[in-house]
Parts: structure tokens; sequence; C-alpha cells
């Protein structure tokens, strides 16, 4: 996976998989998933992002 970098005014923040993949289970059973979702805020309280 990927390292994800965001950038906030003029620093960069970088998410390495193990801060943002998920572990849920345990053995042969365990899967990984994204901790990042979708959010969608509808007016008149969204967008949140423009």
């Amino acid at each position: 996976m990927p390292t994800i970098s965001f950038t906030i005014g003029d620093k960069v923040f970088d998410l390495y998989p193990e801060e943002y993949i998920l572990k849920v289970g345990e053995g042969p059973q365990a899967q990984c998933i994204s901790g990042f979702t979708a959010l969608d805020v509808p007016p008149p309280r969204g967008p949140l992002w423009h």
C-alpha cells in the first residue's frame, strides 16, 4: 500500500499503510479495510470541501 500525503497550508502530513488500514478479526477470518470513508454533507452545512 502507498504512503498517502496531505498538504495543509505548507505542511505535508504523511500517512503510512499501518496508520490507515484497519485489521478486523483474527486468524484466517481477519480482513483489512480502509480507514477512509466518504462524507457528503448537504447544504446548508456543506459541502465541506470546495
